[in-house]
C-alpha cells in the first residue's frame, strides 16, 4: 500500500480521499503544525507550501520520494537559490492546487524535470489527472491568465460603478470561484516578480481583499 501523506485542511482532504483508489493508496492528514516523520511516507502533497515553504529542504533530501507542492505563488528556481540547494534528490514537482483549479480534471504542472516526468504521470493518471505543463515561474501559466483577466474586468466594473452591470454579476461569478485571496495574493507574487503594472490588483480587488466597502 502506499502511504500518502496530505498536508492541508478537513475539507481538501476531503476531496483527495474522494479521487484516491482506496485499494491502491492509504492518506494520512497532517495540519503543517505538527512534525511529521517525512521518510514514513512515499508521496507528499503539500496544500499550504506557497505560504509556507520551511520544509522544502526537507521535501529536497527526500530521495526518489514524490513531492508535489502547491506553489503558484513563488518559483522553485528561487528557492533553489535561497536555501542553497544545487539539486533536489526527491521528484519534486509543483503544481496549481489554488481553489478554481484544485478540482478540475487537469492539473497545471510548474516545476518538474524530465528524468521522474513518467513516475508523475503514472501517479496523476492513478487519480484520474491529465497535465497542462506550464513552467516554472510565479503565477505559472493559467493562474496568471485567468487572475489578470479577473483584473481587467474588476477596473472595467470600477469604471463603470453599476453592481448590477453585467461585467460586475460576471467579476462577482470569477471571484467566488477563484476565491478573492488565491486572486489577489497571486497577483501581488506576479507584480513584484515581473514588475509589470498590469498585475497589480485593480483597487477594487483591493477592497475586496481587505473587505473594505
Amino acid at each position: 500500500m502506499t502511504q500518502v501523506l496530505i498536508v492541508a485542511n478537513d475539507s481538501i482532504f476531503a476531496y483527495f480521499q474522494e479521487i484516491f483508489p482506496k485499494t491502491q493508496y492509504e492518506l494520512s492528514l497532517s495540519d503543517g503544525d505538527i512534525e511529521e516523520d517525512f521518510e514514513d511516507f512515499d508521496i507528499i502533497i503539500d496544500m499550504f507550501f506557497e505560504d509556507d515553504n520551511e520544509n522544502f529542504p526537507i521535501y529536497c533530501k527526500l530521495k526518489e520520494k514524490i513531492i508535489l507542492l502547491n506553489s503558484v505563488k513563488t518559483s522553485i528556481a528561487e528557492l533553489l537559490y535561497e536555501y542553497q540547494i544545487k539539486s533536489p534528490k526527491s521528484f519534486l514537482t509543483t503544481f496549481n492546487g489554488q481553489k478554481g483549479f484544485l478540482k478540475e480534471d487537469t492539473w497545471e504542472i510548474g516545476y518538474m524535470r524530465n528524468f521522474y516526468q513518467k513516475n508523475i504521470e503514472e501517479f496523476l493518471s492513478d487519480i484520474k489527472k491529465s497535465i497542462f505543463y506550464s513552467h516554472d515561474a510565479v503565477g505559472m501559466t493559467l493562474a496568471r491568465c485567468s487572475y489578470l483577466y479577473i483584473n481587467e474586468l474588476s477596473q472595467v466594473t470600477q469604471e463603470i460603478m453599476k453592481i448590477d452591470s453585467p461585467s460586475a454579476m460576471k467579476l462577482s461569478k470569477e471571484i467566488e470561484n477563484y476565491g478573492i485571496d488565491s486572486v489577489f495574493e497571486t497577483l501581488m507574487a506576479i507584480y513584484e516578480d515581473k514588475k509589470q503594472s498590469k498585475f497589480l490588483p485593480s483597487s477594487y480587488l483591493k477592497r475586496l481583499y481587505l473587505n473594505v466597502s
